[in-house]
């Protein structure tokens, strides 16, 4: 039983870091916003509204509640790092941090990012690593050589691989 719920919890991680966060939208030239579109999948309580939570330098700067499946949008400004908490009550909140800084005179060939993911159970975390599940599942920047956002690869196969370790003391 550990094992399945295991497996379906990195499955659902490696789908959301994987497939859909690094999904990028279209958008046109250079821009002083970028723009971040989430949705997040029904879960097992399909009546629950998921509160999403914008931070820059540790201070929460906006917030609002969305319905499972209805999407959110959140303006990010250049040359700056924020985090978006996702969290509902019985499951994990998950963090995303988003790294919009331009170095040496990049220019961006889209503005938008667009993603889709799910939470954790608190029920399923138990069999995981809880001091990792502090931590951002995915850190996205803009790639200087595709000049996209992209999840950063090192980052999120570090994660999903020690997310399965759980610490024992």
């Amino acid at each position: 039983m550990k094992k399945a719920i295991k497996k379906l919890v990195a499955v659902v991680i490696l789908l959301t870091v994987s497939v859909t966060i690094v999904k990028a939208g279209k958008g046109k030239g250079d821009t002083n916003d970028f723009i971040v579109r989430g949705v997040i999948a029904k879960s097992n309580n399909e009546h629950s509204k998921f509160k999403i939570e914008l931070f820059y330098e540790n201070r929460k700067v906006d917030s609002s509640i969305v319905n499972p499946e209805e999407s959110f949008d959140v303006k990010l400004k250049k040359n700056v790092w924020y985090t978006i908490r996702i969290s509902t009550e019985g499951f994990v909140s998950q963090m995303i941090s988003f790294n919009t800084e331009l170095k040496n005179g990049v220019k961006v060939k889209n503005n938008k990012f667009e993603f889709t993911t799910e939470l954790i159970s608190n029920a399923d975390a138990e069999l995981l690593n809880k001091e990792l599940l502090e931590f951002p599942i995915s850190v996205v920047s803009v790639d200087k050589t595709t000049r996209k956002f992209q999840a950063r690869e090192s980052y999120t196969n570090s994660y999903l691989h020690n997310l399965n370790m759980k610490v024992i003391f």
